[in-house]
């Protein structure tokens, strides 16, 4: 951020490219040089008070950003307990199937191949 620029800071609802929406405390900061939208995600409870989402960092990529909406903290963090916006997604994390071994055959040196 260059020298006297304001610094910005805001609860909020980010809408980004691919129909992805987050909630919760947002700033701007430089990382190597690039800006960046920092979104803070706040930990999540549900009514129970079980813990639905564990607090973590995204760091956001202006060109990505389709809009995002000022909002006073608490409507910010129950959007974000509703969202249940997670830094991975399960399938990301899942075991790959085992690839289906391959049959090996014998092939006659009498045959035409190509190859």
């Amino acid at each position: 951020m260059s020298e006297g620029a304001e610094k910005f800071e805001s609860w909020a609802l980010v809408e980004m490219l691919g129909h992805v929406r987050a909630a919760g405390h947002l700033t701007a900061q430089v990382v190597a040089g690039t800006s960046f939208l920092r979104l803070d995600i706040p930990e999540c409870r549900n009514a129970q008070g079980e813990v639905v989402v564990e607090p973590w960092t995204k760091f956001i990529g202006g060109g990505s950003v389709y809009s995002f909406t000022p909002l006073s903290e608490g409507v910010a963090r129950r959007l974000a307990t509703m969202l249940q916006h997670k830094p991975v997604h399960e399938y990301d994390l899942a075991t790959p199937a085992r690839a289906t071994p391959r049959i090996e055959r014998d092939i006659d040196d009498d045959d035409d191949h190509p190859f």
